[in-house]
């Protein structure tokens, strides 16, 4: 998490906050979120034009 000069308090203060917000309760990894690149870049998917996949775990 980028910690933009707070504390290490502040920022974990912050990550529980947003942590908390996401219904699964839990804030994804790079690696969950990097998984949807190849799906949405795959030929079969060319059907879908314009569209906006949100992956932020129900907000």
């Amino acid at each position: 998490m980028l910690r933009a000069g707070l504390t290490p308090e502040a920022t974990d203060d912050m990550y529980t906050y947003e942590r908390d917000r996401i219904p699964t309760h839990r804030i994804a990894g790079t690696e969950e979120i990097t998984h949807w690149v190849p799906r949405m870049t795959d030929p079969a998917g060319r059907h879908a034009t314009g569209q906006v996949v949100t992956v932020d775990g129900g907000l």
